[in-house]
């Protein structure tokens, strides 16, 4: 079992791949961190600024039992 966020560029449409620390074409789930109904990823050192003055959609994606779910509506966050 598994949670993880997806993490898109609004303007590029390109995926956040936390593991190369770089944009890419295809879709990559992140791992998330917590327990229960306390989930987060956090983007940390040199990578925060591949984020700066972009604005990204941030979907839920968990895998239980083979099956995988993801969220119907994910937040757009507007990075500074």
């Amino acid at each position: 079992d598994s949670v993880g966020f997806v993490i898109r560029q609004v303007d590029g449409g390109l995926y956040w791949n936390g593991t190369t620390g770089k944009w890419q074409a295809e879709a990559f789930t992140n791992a998330a961190t917590g327990s229960h109904g306390t989930r987060m990823y956090a983007v940390t050192g040199d990578a925060r600024r591949a984020f700066v003055d972009t604005s990204v959609d941030v979907t839920l994606r968990a895998t239980k039992g083979g099956t995988t779910y993801t969220s119907a509506t994910g937040a757009t966050i507007q990075v500074r």
